[in-house]
């Protein structure tokens, strides 16, 4: 289980993830092409969610400068050494 502030979920996967909500930081490891409303999940991050199909953006995140919709986003390969970082509102 992910404890508040800086911590990581030690979790399958080999893609570092980190969400981001105002000065809390959750950490998970992830798989590519996994959906990213479940690596939330597994890393304790709440996300609001409501239609789940990428259509009302309730669930809007930041990645890299842009909003996605969580409810449709998948984990990306990422370079050696570099974190997905995702920023919730």
């Amino acid at each position: 289980m992910a404890e508040k502030g800086n911590s990581a979920v030690g979790l399958i996967g080999n893609i570092p993830v980190t969400f981001t909500q105002g000065n809390e930081t959750l950490s998970t490891m992830a798989i590519v092409g996994q959906p990213l409303s479940e690596v939330a999940a597994q890393c304790g991050q709440y996300i609001k969610y409501k239609c789940g199909k990428g259509e009302c953006g309730t669930c809007e995140v930041r990645i890299d400068g842009q909003w996605t919709r969580t409810c449709v986003t998948k984990v990306p390969p990422v370079g050696k050494g570099e974190t997905y970082e995702v920023h919730v509102r």
